[in-house]
């Protein structure tokens, strides 16, 4: 190899690469030592494993989304609570999630049954004090978000609960 000039200094080069993920020090410390093959069969190994040990709840999440459809399937669209605790274990299911989810199913029951994104807004319908003008406002808000893959807005459990007190079953119930 020749010297080569490095800021005016003559230098001689302990390797001369294209780019520097090329580099010796930089391969070995990654892959400690292993081959491209070596790696690459790691990589595979562990990426199964990953995906074995996650079946089990990606599958219990299948089975828990399959038991809330039909749950909100079979609900009738006047038993707004019920309808409301569906969409907050919907919600608790998928709060911690990024990224787009699809909810064309869960969004086609709710249409199916007469509710509507952005219900009782600013479109005139609001009644004040009116079970089910609230509960038509949380379910279109939800519908909403929905509609976008979105998870449900932070303040959707509050809201609920705050409902269940004022409309709610136990709120009928002289003796709770």
């Amino acid at each position: 190899m020749s010297n080569i000039s490095f800021f005016g200094e003559e230098c001689r080069p302990r390797y001369i690469f294209k780019s520097r993920s090329d580099s010796p020090e930089r391969a070995d410390a990654a892959t400690n030592g292993k081959s491209q093959k070596q790696v690459r069969k790691t990589r595979e190994e562990i990426a199964e494993r990953m995906r074995e040990e996650l079946k089990p709840a990606r599958n219990l999440e299948l089975e828990l989304r399959g038991l809330l459809t039909a749950q909100l399937q079979n609900t009738s669209p006047s038993d707004f609570e019920e309808v409301l605790d569906c969409l907050l274990e919907l919600q608790e299911m998928y709060f911690s999630r990024t990224g787009t989810i699809d909810f064309d199913d869960i969004v086609a029951i709710l249409e199916e049954k007469g509710f509507r994104a952005n219900a009782n807004t600013i479109d005139g319908d609001y009644l004040e004090h009116n079970a089910e003008n609230d509960a038509g406002f949380l379910v279109g808000q939800a519908l909403t978000e929905l509609k976008k893959g979105a998870n449900f807005f932070v303040s959707f459990p509050s809201m609920v609960n705050e409902w269940k007190r004022r409309f709610g079953r136990s709120a009928e119930d002289p003796c709770e």
